[in-house]
């Protein structure tokens, strides 16, 4: 990954952070997928019904802050960029 793609990201999910501790009561859920070659693998952050953030990935579902789904976000993202 080159430094202005890195940049992008980070603003990019910056932006995300912001928008998931500043408009909690307008966030419903957002859908990722992330592809490494041909497979496909998605990711589902979602708010419950107690109004905290859960991360649906690969089957499991945990409940996550802002800025773990951020982390986890950046960590997959470069992941699987690397893997192409």
């Amino acid at each position: 990954m080159q430094k202005g793609e890195r940049n992008k990201l980070k603003l990019l999910l910056v932006g995300i952070r912001a928008r998931l501790e500043q408009n909690r009561d307008y966030f419903i859920a957002t859908d990722f997928i992330f592809q490494s070659g041909k497979k496909k693998f998605q990711a589902t952050l979602k708010l419950d019904e107690t109004q905290n953030y859960t991360l649906v990935f690969q089957g499991t579902s945990r409940p996550i802050d802002p800025d773990e789904a951020v982390a986890f976000l950046k960590i997959k993202s470069i992941c699987m960029i690397a893997v192409r």
